[in-house]
């Protein structure tokens, strides 16, 4: 700052200018100066938080949906084991009329998990970088949709072709139906889980 003065008060003391009149204008040049290099090196500061806070924004809202999918993971898990259960009770029984209903209720279910599961993994295409995604996450959420279409597709039928008590063949196949579905899940959960250790 004072060779900037130094610098304008000789170049003004060349001139006719009175001494205040130098000094006056020395000091505004000095100013001037000043306060541009004051204005560029705030506007670079501020570039630099704003990056900052802009990668831990990015970071939280990632951090959120990853918690968000755990959730629904965890979720899922309980209600597909709940399907289960019911579902055990129902192909046993005989008759079902008094099933019907709730079985009905349990498919549509299904259904849900469906589209929920459709909307959860897509999301995740927007926050894990697109060549992890498709390596590691899309296969596993595109077998998933295909075992849950699969599970629906077997339930409808097997409630629109009723004949009374399921065979233990049939049971056991759905039991390993219902089992994939569920490992497919916690597989995608343990993907996540290391995405996930990653951010943190």
């Amino acid at each position: 700052m004072i060779p900037i003065f130094s610098f304008a008060y000789y170049l003004y003391s060349q001139t006719d200018l009175k001494l205040f009149e130098v000094l006056d204008k020395s000091f505004g040049v000095t100013a001037g100066l000043f306060g541009g290099a004051a204005t560029l090196t705030a506007a670079y500061i501020a570039s630099l938080l704003f990056n900052d806070w802009r990668h831990a924004h990015n970071m939280s809202v990632d951090t959120q949906m990853c918690l968000k999918g755990f959730d629904f993971i965890q979720n899922l898990d309980i209600k597909l084991m709940n399907i289960r259960m019911f579902m055990l009770r129902y192909f046993r029984s005989d008759p079902k009329l008094d099933l019907n209903k709730e079985f009905r209720k349990h498919v549509h279910e299904l259904e849900i998990i469906a589209n929920e599961t459709a909307i959860i993994f897509s999301n995740f295409g927007f926050f894990i970088p697109k060549d992890e995604f498709d390596s590691k996450f899309k296969p596993q959420f595109e077998a998933i949709i295909d075992v849950l279409e699969f599970y629906i597709k077997t339930c409808h039928e097997r409630y629109r072709f009723d004949q009374g008590i399921a065979s233990e063949e049939y049971i056991a196949t759905y039991i390993q139906l219902n089992e994939s579905l569920r490992a497919r899940y916690r597989a995608t959960f343990f993907e996540l889980r290391s995405y996930y250790k990653a951010l943190t």
